[in-house]
């Protein structure tokens, strides 16, 4: 398993690198894909990928691998949520902001940098964080997928039959997911059955996308998001998969 682990918080400490190197290239800050920067704060948005690449490269030292999950927790949330989506809410509805992917997204990118930091020190008020924020993700996305099933149709790629069949079924999985985590009994089923779903997405639906349309930026940012957040967990299910999760309250 420890092995395993390390494997693990390395892919999602190269996710976070990937995306933070896509960000130098735009001149802006894009992990969970937030609104784009002001042009005169391009340079303030665009250094702060060097802050998340420093994390990550702390993760894969693991030497620093809990300062550095902090670091990268602390880059996401304050320069994609605090930054740029908390001044978006005050322009729209409770609706809108329930309806903001990006918003969820991001919060569970943070919430992985924490799940991480709890591998390197057992702080499992950080898991309980991290997976708080990955099931309200989870619940919002499997909504989404039958609120807004037209366009999910769209995102599954055409040598794939039955697109609404994948959109509703999948919109299930990510539904009896964010249930799942909660529930002693399923919790480790959940976590691995979620990691193998996103990353058969990975696989299967945002690698071949990009490879058609690789002029799209948001495609080749959603071949490392689907790898970051496969590998978060699978990085969960070996957290419940440990003694240390006995304690750990539904």
């Amino acid at each position: 398993m420890i092995r395993l682990q390390n494997a693990a918080r390395f892919i999602y400490a190269i996710g976070l690198i990937c995306l933070s190197v896509m960000g130098l290239f735009l001149k802006d800050f894009i992990v969970g894909r937030p609104p784009a920067c002001a042009p005169n704060m391009s340079w303030f948005f665009m250094s702060s990928n060097f802050v998340l690449m420093a994390g990550a490269i702390g993760i894969i030292t693991k030497k620093f691998g809990y300062p550095g999950s902090l670091v990268c927790g602390a880059a996401i949330f304050f320069f994609s949520y605090l930054f740029k989506i908390v001044p978006e809410f005050a322009k729209n509805d409770f609706i809108s902001f329930l309806n903001n992917g990006p918003a969820w997204k991001i919060l569970t990118l943070t919430g992985g940098c924490l799940i991480v930091a709890d591998t390197f020190r057992n702080k499992n008020t950080f898991l309980l964080a991290g997976l708080i924020a990955i099931s309200c993700f989870f619940m919002w996305a499997g909504i989404a997928h039958f609120l807004f099933s037209a366009f999910v149709d769209t995102l599954i790629p055409d040598y794939i039959p039955f697109h609404r069949f994948w959109t509703y079924f999948c919109g299930i999985c990510l539904i009896l997911a964010a249930i799942g985590l909660w529930i002693p009994a399923l919790r480790k089923m959940a976590a691995l059955l979620s990691s193998i779903m996103i990353f058969a997405w990975f696989l299967t639906l945002h690698i071949p996308r990009y490879l058609m349309h690789p002029e799209e930026k948001t495609e080749l940012m959603a071949v490392f998001e689907s790898l970051a957040i496969a590998a978060l967990m699978l990085i969960v299910f070996i957290q419940f998969s440990g003694k240390k999760m006995m304690d750990v309250k539904s």
